[in-house]
C-alpha cells in the first residue's frame, strides 16, 4: 500500500512540477517578446526624432 501511495504523490508532484516549469516557460517567452516590442518602438521613435531633426534643420530653405 505504501509503494502505490507513494507512486501516487511523485506523479502528483511531477506534474505540478512540469506545469510550473511550463508556465514560468511561457512567462519568459512572454517578457522576452515584450522587451523585444519596446526595443522596436524605441528604434523606430529615435529613427522619426532623427528624420524629423534633419528635415528641420533650415537646409532646404525656399
Amino acid at each position: 500500500m505504501i509503494g502505490t501511495e507513494q507512486n501516487t504523490v511523485t506523479r502528483m508532484v511531477n506534474t505540478i512540477l512540469s506545469k510550473s516549469v511550463i508556465a514560468a516557460s511561457i512567462l519568459v517567452i512572454i517578457k522576452l517578446f515584450k522587451r523585444l516590442a519596446i526595443n522596436s518602438t524605441l528604434k523606430r521613435r529615435k529613427g522619426l526624432i532623427l528624420s524629423e531633426i534633419g528635415s528641420n534643420d533650415g537646409s532646404s530653405r525656399n
